[in-house]
């Protein structure tokens, strides 16, 4: 009967030890893995975690939400971090999708094959479109018109519109350079404004008579303009383009005339 008491007391002393560990063993860290997801349970007294699944891990009742937040680590309550400027450059407008452009345009049209039409110099306005499809390539449309007195008493007036694509490098730079080709339309216009001898013109003649319209002669035909340029971000919506050189070719008056354009502007970028 002793031996049954002394062996009834050990158990109920070794219950007692049991019930006093658990409370200590509830203080232990969870530790919140935020990269995947699990949780682990992290002894105080050793330094392997046992993986729990989420049902179990959340069946777990912690004595107070204190022990949650200061296992979390300090960087899990710090702001996002913005993301780091491109390299070279504090803003990057050449990153946005669309660019509209407004130019300067100076076109240098080469005269007739055998010499009779001297070239002749035409400046004006470009206005372009630009829709990027990539970090790298994009589609294009301009219009542009360009005047000038070719002749005396004579004035020239060149409208026309085109359509291509165009690709570019280190948009995301301060500097980058791009190329482009594009196709369309052009009308060339010629207008004496004054009773002379008359002119030719792309063996074309021209001259005030009694017949109406004699006095203008104007033509419409195929442009191609290929070349490219050098672009400045200057803002998050602001590009300055510092140089477009292009090689422009036009069909009018039933010849073909290798001409030079070049344009310097700028770009709203949105």
């Amino acid at each position: 009967m002793r031996k049954i008491r002394w062996a009834c007391g050990t158990i109920g002393v070794c219950g007692v030890m049991l019930l006093l560990a658990l409370p200590a063993a509830a203080q232990d860290v969870l530790k919140i893995d935020l990269d995947t997801g699990y949780e682990h349970w992290r002894s105080q007294d050793t330094d392997k975690p046992l993986l729990l699944n989420r049902t179990l891990a959340s069946s777990v009742v912690l004595p107070n939400n204190d022990f949650l937040l200061a296992a979390r680590p300090a960087s899990a309550f710090a702001p996002a971090e913005t993301p780091p400027t491109p390299h070279g450059s504090p803003t990057a407008g050449g990153l946005n999708a669309n660019m509209l452009g407004f130019e300067y345009q100076y076109i240098r049209v080469r005269g007739s094959s055998d010499g009779r039409t001297q070239a002749f110099n035409l400046h004006g306005f470009d206005t372009t479109y630009v829709r990027w499809l990539s970090s790298c390539f994009g589609f294009e449309m301009d219009f542009g018109a360009a005047f000038g007195t070719p002749f005396p008493d004579v004035n020239a007036r060149l409208l026309f519109g085109t359509a291509g694509i165009r690709a570019a490098f280190g948009r995301e730079h301060t500097f980058w350079p791009w190329l482009h080709v594009g196709v369309g339309g052009a009308n060339l216009r010629f207008e004496e404004t004054a009773l002379r001898i008359g002119h030719e013109i792309f063996d074309q003649y021209i001259g005030i008579t009694p017949t109406p319209g004699s006095n203008v002669l104007s033509d419409t035909g195929v442009i191609l303009r290929a070349g490219g340029g050098i672009n400045v971000n200057l803002g998050n919506h602001f590009i300055l383009k510092l140089a477009q050189v292009d090689y422009v070719y036009s069909h009018l008056f039933h010849q073909s005339q290798h001409n030079l354009g070049v344009n310097a502007g700028f770009y709203f970028a949105f």
